[in-house]
C-alpha cells in the first residue's frame, strides 16, 4: 500500500467533539478519513447531501447566493449529472 500524508484545517472545537465521538465508537481520525475516503471511491459521490452540510463559510455563502442571483446556478440531480454537463462542449 503506498501512504501518503494529508493536512486538514479544521475548527478546534469541531476537531475535539469529533475525535471524543469517533473514540467513543472506537475509531481514530485516520479511521473515519479512511472509511469516508473509501466509500466516495466506491460509489463515486459523497455519501451524503452536500446541500446538509452546515459547513460553509460566509464567502463561499456569499458566492453561492450573487452566483444564484445571477441565474449562474446549473441544477444537476448526481455527481455523474455534473460531470455529464462538464463533459459537454
Amino acid at each position: 500500500m503506498n501512504i501518503t500524508r494529508m493536512n486538514v484545517r479544521i475548527d478546534k472545537t469541531l476537531k475535539e467533539d469529533v475525535v471524543s465521538i469517533l473514540g467513543e465508537i472506537g475509531l481514530t481520525p485516520n479511521d473515519a478519513v479512511r472509511v469516508l475516503f473509501k466509500k466516495i471511491a466506491r460509489e463515486r459521490a459523497v455519501p451524503f447531501a452536500l446541500s446538509d452540510v452546515d459547513a460553509y463559510n460566509d464567502k463561499t455563502i456569499r458566492a453561492l447566493k450573487r452566483a444564484r442571483d445571477a441565474g449562474n446556478l446549473i441544477p444537476v440531480g448526481t455527481s455523474d449529472d455534473l460531470r455529464s454537463y462538464l463533459a459537454e462542449d
